[in-house]
């Protein structure tokens, strides 16, 4: 049975304050592959699929080449967007 802790909404509905500062390691929760569904969702969206398509009826490939070139195009785009992102606070 679950409880309504008051003391976890407030944490849970106010503002960051720390910006672009670094967190403490005991401010820190979660894990990097508790964002693989922010990643994922993001990735799934109409644009890749029309891009996909467009692979296959323009540009003839065949499916899996179209897969292949999407997936590589994501792993791409998602590397540098990982490396801006591990930059931080220098």
């Amino acid at each position: 049975m679950m409880t309504n802790n008051p003391k976890d909404n407030a944490v849970a509905t106010t503002i960051e304050l720390s910006t672009i500062q670094p967190i403490p390691a005991h401010e820190r929760h979660g894990k990097p592959r508790d964002l693989f569904t922010i990643w994922f969702g993001s990735n799934i969206m109409l644009l890749t699929v029309i891009t996909g398509a467009l692979a296959v009826s323009i540009f003839h490939l065949s499916f899996m080449w179209a897969t292949l070139a999407v997936l590589i195009g994501n792993l791409a785009g998602g590397l540098f967007m990982a490396l801006h992102s591990a930059q931080g606070h220098n």
